[in-house]
């Protein structure tokens, strides 16, 4: 019974929160065939032009999305440089994720609680909501790459010279491994620890506000490179395994976003139980 209370409220959230919002992923579709076209153009002119026999591989248009840019130098005259890619990638999925939990709180959530009878109940649906919607949101990604990828007539990994040239990383002699954490599996834990903690944060300051904060950090991030910015961990230009010595490590990143999403989660049970929804 307790299990078909928890379903309920998970069906609920999957109704409303996924396929009710289909627009939402849609626009998000709409921009990830955006940045693959524009990438492939570029991309694809560069190679003929060096008469390259190289092909764009899953994992270059990864780079184009998780690469982010080097940190800002004031000792540099020229202007910083900004990834829109990644910027926006991450900024749209904080506002794809951060405004949810609070409008069902308005809209419906007094009768799901009064249902299962348990405030608990109801943020652990929305917990598993926002995992399943960050999940969806990056399975939209790898499905557009990987559809640019066959297009191209390659499904293999990379192409070292589109790397170089276009994002200042080398990968000739890195492990396959290590680049997939880097470019899958550290973004993707990452997103769900952002996500969880200002869809967490939207029920104690208004859903905006909490928006505007990530926004901050995800700006601030961009332009500094250290390990409590924790955005740092989403791009593989900070990364120690092609950049030793920055101190951003997969491990690390890993670590802290589990850490962030189990604070996320218990702060969540915590909000709910002390504020008065019903």
């Amino acid at each position: 019974m307790k299990q078909s209370r928890l379903g309920s409220l998970v069906k609920h959230d999957c109704l409303s929160g996924i396929i009710s919002r289909w627009k939402y992923f849609a626009v998000a579709l709409t921009f990830f065939t955006f940045i693959c076209a524009v990438f492939a153009v570029h991309a694809n002119a560069f190679l003929r032009t060096y008469g390259l026999s190289e092909k764009l591989g899953f994992f270059d248009f990864l780079f184009q999305v998780f690469a982010g840019n080097k940190p800002f130098d004031l000792t540099d005259r020229s202007v910083p440089s900004l990834s829109v890619a990644w910027f926006t990638f991450h900024a749209y999925l904080l506002f794809l994720t951060g405004f949810y939990a609070a409008e069902d709180l308005k809209a419906s959530a007094v009768s799901f609680i009064l249902r299962v009878k348990s405030k608990t109940k109801w943020w652990v649906g929305k917990f598993v909501w926002c995992v399943l919607s960050v999940t969806f949101y990056y399975l939209l990604l790898f499905s557009c790459i990987g559809l640019f990828a066959v297009l191209g007539g390659n499904t293999g990994f990379a192409s070292e010279s589109v790397c170089s040239e276009f994002f200042g990383i080398e990968i000739g002699g890195i492990g396959k491994h290590d680049i997939a954490v880097v470019l899958l599996f550290l973004p993707f834990v990452s997103s769900i620890a952002f996500s969880s903690f200002h869809m967490m944060l939207s029920l104690v300051v208004k859903p905006l506000y909490s928006f505007l904060i990530g926004i901050v950090f995800l700006a601030a991030a961009a332009f500094y490179c250290h390990p409590l910015l924790l955005y740092n961990f989403t791009m593989a230009s900070r990364n120690t395994v092609f950049f030793p010595g920055s101190g951003v490590t997969s491990a690390r990143g890993i670590i802290s976003a589990l850490c962030v999403a189990l604070i996320s989660f218990l702060g969540g049970i915590v909000v709910v139980r002390h504020r008065d929804i019903i």
